[in-house]
Order: structure tokens, then sequence, then C-alpha cells
């Protein structure tokens, strides 16, 4: 589980949101998914994707790019 965590114009922090086994961080590199939080990971086991790996495996439709458009406009609110 990964907590997400804004940073308030006070200097104090505030967890806006958890991400568990089903989801992912990192969503702000998909074009048009600006966010501006970090991410604590809370339980060891969290999986680490290089973004390098990530864009190239998006850069070909199919499957994967399908299912991260999804979570990225869910996660975003869509």
């Amino acid at each position: 589980m990964v907590s997400r965590i804004a940073h308030l114009s006070d200097g104090q922090t505030l967890e806006v949101g958890l991400i568990g086994s089903g989801g992912m961080t990192g969503i702000s590199v998909l074009p048009g998914a600006e966010m501006a939080y970090d991410g604590i990971v809370q339980v060891p086991g969290a999986v680490r994707l290089a973004i390098a790996a990530m864009a190239e495996e998006l850069r070909h439709p199919g499957p994967a790019h399908e299912l991260l458009g999804k979570y990225a406009w869910q996660l975003v609110g869509g």
C-alpha cells in the first residue's frame, strides 16, 4: 500500500489517498495526467518499474496501454 501525500501551502502534509495492490503510482508520467503528490510505501512488497520501461510499453497500443489509461482516468477524477 502507498499513501498519496499532498503538501499544503502552510508546510503541512495531508494523506489524500491510498493505493492498494490493484493500483500504481507514477501516473503523472502519462500524457495529460498532472498530479502533484508524493507517495510513501506503507507495506513492504511494492514493485518498482523504471519510467523508461513504462514509457516504452505505453508507446505500443495494447492491453497495458488501455488498462493504464483507464486507471489514470479514474484516478484523476474522470
